[in-house]
């Protein structure tokens, strides 16, 4: 609903004036109203139907047997008490009851949109399980789905929606008449005195459009309080068929003299889109579009794939009236957002960054893992405490190891992965990949042998002479390559721990082992002479992670000389 100016989009008036004496009886009528009784709808059929059922008041509607979704909100429009409140269980409701023409609107919820017209809340299931509908594809819809105060025609109220999700709404309006031709799936009017709320929670809405208008989920008019949060915007169009454009391809702020104070809080902003079809003007702001100057605000949302015709793909704001939006601390797919998302007005920085961190930064090839955490819950000045809504999906990869999960989703803004090293050594990473952002933390895999080395020696781990596998620093006698695979200590002078018998009437060698020196090939070997040592002629008793003991098959008898030994070697 906007007008052109020297080239520039202008707003046209959403509703009428209405003199003093009528805003003030409207709003002594709501004043008594709600100081009246309230009850509560159960809703217990999907059928949109009106049809058997007496919707003269809240109490003789529930009465009734058969209660719908537009019985019920009828029945709340017709009622003196209130404010009531509306139960949905889990179910898809689809709209059925078409106006008389796809292009006339009817207020009274009777046909078309579920008009509201008095103060309400409607409690869903969880938009997961609760599912209301215009039709069955994002073409055959047959009307928005609600109109909250069409065309101002009462003083504000509070109308309050959780856990639903509306689809397929289809505002099929081309004429321009301010208000019904804006809102694919809802349209908001605040009143003549700005003084209706709004408050949206776990509300989800998708695939939803206009024909001719502004705002292809949500069009919000003549200022008022307005609170989204934990709210899904996606895949929703404001289309143009008009030389004056569709802008907010999900959510529109109009112009008004009242005050707005709105809220966005823990949303998703993904894949809507402003478009001109035949004869259309190019229409700005993929995901919003503001021509209220005043306070709007989204913070800790994901903004991400959307698309305008013209101007700002995410986020605009009318140069116009001098409209701002501040939008810092979201994600925006990027750790440095293009300036082409947003429009002058708007806010945007610091933005949400992703971060991937792993937990130690140095493993062992083939042993314990690593903890690799991705997070959004900083912005890019280095502040923390922010996070992305839920279900963000993040994917994960990795080189010299693998990592699981390697696909998941972001939960209070972060995911943990485990990160387990190959056999082959070097320096590795681990990456996290949100929105087509990616970030890489270094994962240096080690060997055994090399870990035994920095947690003996230090800073003197890369020092042969100290370190080294022949180095024998203690001065015991054992190489640190045997004290390594001995399990003793390389800077304290010790016994092997290798222990020689003759229990069995022959040479028997048991040596402790240690089963993190997975790298050590561990041999034993028996000689008549101490020149020719061999292997083939001894016989393993014993084999585990932690002890090996071998026995000679030669008997010492008759005086034979017979030596047996240790070998220790790794790659």
């Amino acid at each position: 609903m906007q007008r052109s100016v020297a080239g520039l989009p202008v707003p046209s008036r959403r509703s009428r004036m209405y003199c003093s004496a009528v805003g003030v009886g409207a709003l002594g009528l709501l004043g008594l109203a709600t100081a009246l009784p309230a009850a509560t709808i159960n809703v217990n059929t999907t059928s949109d139907t009106l049809a058997g059922v007496n919707t003269a008041s809240v109490a003789v509607f529930n009465a009734g047997a058969t209660r719908s979704l537009r019985g019920a909100i009828v029945a709340v429009n017709n009622d003196s008490t209130g404010p009531h409140t509306i139960n949905l269980p889990a179910g898809t409701y689809t709209l059925t009851l078409a106006n008389a023409t796809p292009t006339t609107a009817e207020d009274a919820a009777a046909t078309g949109d579920l008009d509201i017209l008095k103060p309400v809340t409607i409690i869903g299931a969880g938009s997961a399980s609760v599912l209301i509908r215009a039709g069955t594809t994002p073409a055959d819809g047959i009307d928005k789905i609600f109109s909250v105060n069409p065309l101002a025609g009462r003083a504000g109220f509070a109308v309050s929606l959780s856990g639903v999700t509306l689809r397929y709404g289809r505002n099929p309006i081309v004429a321009i008449v301010p208000g019904n031709n804006a809102g694919g799936a809802m349209d908001f009017d605040a009143g003549a005195g700005g003084m209706g709320s709004l408050t949206l929670t776990d509300v989800a809405f998708d695939q939803n459009s206009t024909t001719n208008g502004d705002g292809g989920a949500l069009a919000l008019f003549n200022g008022g309080t307005i609170t989204a949060t934990n709210c899904r915007f996606t895949a929703n169009a404001a289309r143009s068929s008009s030389p004056f454009g569709a802008n907010g391809g999900a959510l529109f702020v109009g112009t008004t003299v009242n005050p707005l104070a709105m809220a966005c809080t823990g949303c998703v902003f993904e894949s809507n889109s402003t478009a001109a079809v035949v004869g259309g003007a190019a229409g700005a702001g993929g995901a919003v579009f503001s021509y209220r100057p005043g306070t709007l605000t989204i913070a800790n949302s994901r903004i991400v794939g959307n698309a305008a015709a013209t101007g700002a793909t995410a986020l605009a704001a009318s140069p116009v009236t001098s409209a701002t939006i501040a939008a810092a601390n979201n994600w925006y797919g990027s750790n440095a957002p293009a300036a082409s998302l947003f429009s002058s007005g708007v806010t945007y920085s610091p933005n949400l960054v992703l971060s991937v961190v792993a937990t130690p930064a140095t493993v062992v090839a083939g042993q314990a893992s690593a903890s690799v955490v991705a997070g959004i819950t900083r912005n890019s000045d280095g502040a923390a405490g922010f996070s992305v809504p839920d279900g963000t999906p993040v994917v994960f990869s990795a080189t010299l190891g693998t990592i699981a999960p390697g696909s998941s989703s972001l939960t209070a803004g972060t995911k943990s992965a485990a990160f387990s090293p190959g056999s082959v050594t070097g320096n590795g990473s681990a990456s996290a990949t949100v929105d087509g952002q990616t970030v890489n933390t270094t994962i240096t895999v080690v060997s055994p042998f090399v870990a035994w080395q920095q947690q003996n020696f230090g800073a003197n781990a890369g020092n042969p002479a100290i370190a080294g596998e022949a180095a024998d620093p203690d001065a015991d006698g054992l190489a640190n390559l045997l004290e390594y695979a001995l399990g003793s200590n390389p800077q304290a002078a010790n016994a092997s721990g290798v222990v020689v018998d003759t229990t069995t009437g022959a040479l028997r060698l048991t040596a402790p082992k240690v089963a993190t020196s997975t790298d050590i090939t561990y041999l034993v070997e028996a000689s008549g002479d101490m020149v020719n040592w061999t292997a083939s002629g001894t016989t393993i008793a014993i084999n585990t992670a932690t002890q090996l003991q071998v026995r000679d098959n030669t008997l010492l008898s008759g005086g034979s000389r017979r030596f047996i030994r240790l070998r220790v070697s790794k790659p």
